[in-house]
């Protein structure tokens, strides 16, 4: 989304006037290696576009400089700018989902604008230890289900732009990859797009005599439910745990 000084009324002349002015335009951040940095990053790579980091402490203060117009663009969850966008102070371009959603039904996804590299949203997951029983899995899959598919749990989703997706073990493992190959700057399972690897926090980069290793669940896994709330992924081992829950 973009602050309604910027003369963009869609992401397409956004595009032509980051590339038109290279390095002009500036993009709000919670912070350096956050999710919003890797998506616009991601973005910038897929759109060959050339935007300026302003990284902030936080999601909060990003907002706050979007409002004042002290940056031109960031990204952030409908929850907490959906009250913005109705008011008419900031104005969406694009929503990073599967597909449109039903508040904004008029922005255009990602894929929609030709850019499925951009992935199918954030999402949250339910996990459980590796090695839990198979039996265990299905109480715990069967009953995310039921809460799921209820009228309370889908009017309380709707409420904060949220939508609950049911999905399969093997799909969920799919995503985690799809999202490691992506953050990591190599090449994701849908767009076949190669991205940009980003600089990440020193706190997350790994000590030079110590190899990350990524490999995918060792253990049976059963996703549940799916939320298109922000969620941060980097390298990481996730030998340890079992996917059960679908993301966005």
């Amino acid at each position: 989304m973009v602050h309604t000084s910027v003369p963009a009324k869609g992401m397409k002349e956004f595009i032509a006037l980051a590339k038109a002015n290279s390095g002009k335009y500036t993009f709000a951040t919670p912070g350096t290696g956050s999710l919003g940095h890797a998506n616009i990053e991601n973005f910038m790579d897929l759109a060959d576009i050339s935007l300026l980091h302003i990284p902030c402490k936080g999601a909060g203060q990003a907002i706050s400089d979007a409002l004042a117009g002290q940056v031109d663009s960031m990204t952030d969850n409908l929850p907490s700018t959906l009250p913005h966008i109705k008011s008419g102070k900031l104005r969406p371009l694009a929503v990073l989902a599967l597909k449109r959603s039903l508040v904004l039904p008029d922005v255009p996804t990602y894929t929609e604008l030709d850019y499925p590299g951009m992935g199918d949203g954030g999402w949250f997951g339910l996990v459980a230890p590796a090695g839990t029983p198979k039996a265990v899995i299905q109480k715990l899959n069967d009953a995310a289900h039921k809460v799921m598919a209820s009228a309370d749990c889908i009017e309380r989703m709707n409420a904060i732009s949220g939508e609950s997706m049911a999905n399969m073990p093997a799909q969920f493992a799919k995503q985690i990859d799809a999202a490691i190959a992506r953050y990591q700057g190599g090449r994701g399972q849908e767009g076949q797009y190669p991205h940009r690897l980003m600089d990440l926090p020193d706190f997350l980069q790994p000590r030079p005599d110590t190899p990350v290793e990524v490999r995918a669940p060792t253990a049976p896994a059963l996703p549940l439910c799916d939320s298109p709330h922000s969620g941060t992924a980097y390298p990481a081992d996730f030998g340890h745990v079992v996917p059960l829950s679908l993301p966005r």
